[in-house]
């Protein structure tokens, strides 16, 4: 039903996770990435989803022009604050736009979702590196 999904979004999302010291980053897993995101002036990236809900995604503002620069995760729309990370479960849908006076560039980077049990990441771990000794994954 509608309301439980729009409650487990807000439950999920925008900052709402228990983000602390024992987050960790992602590394060497398909489906993690650290990048600098540099969204040009007049683009936007479309409507999309994240593969899978594993990880938690956040950007870290680092230049935010002026203007209607933004973000849509579901039906919330949000506008970044250099220097204030956003925390976000990618796997709801979501968007970017640059509609403001200059290229925005945010640090890209993902964190192991803060539900799962150590026991999980080691066995998502374990899985991986399986797949890339057997060759079924690209480094």
């Amino acid at each position: 039903n509608t309301t439980n999904t729009l409650e487990s979004f807000h439950n999920h999302s925008l900052n709402k996770h228990n983000i602390n010291h024992s987050s960790t980053l992602m590394f060497n897993i398909p489906f993690s990435y650290a990048f600098f995101s540099t969204l040009k002036k007049g683009s936007s990236i479309s409507s999309h989803n994240g593969p899978c809900n594993i990880r938690i995604r956040c950007h870290y503002p680092l230049i935010i022009p002026n203007g209607d620069v933004g973000m849509r995760i579901g039906d919330e729309k949000i506008k970044w604050t250099v220097g204030e990370p956003l925390f976000f479960d990618d796997c709801y849908e979501h968007e970017v736009w640059n509609n403001g006076d200059g290229d925005r560039v945010v640090l890209l980077f993902d964190i192991w979702h803060p539900d799962l049990y150590d026991e999980e990441i080691e066995a998502i771990t374990n899985m991986f590196n399986y797949a890339s000794q057997q060759g079924w994954t690209k480094k």
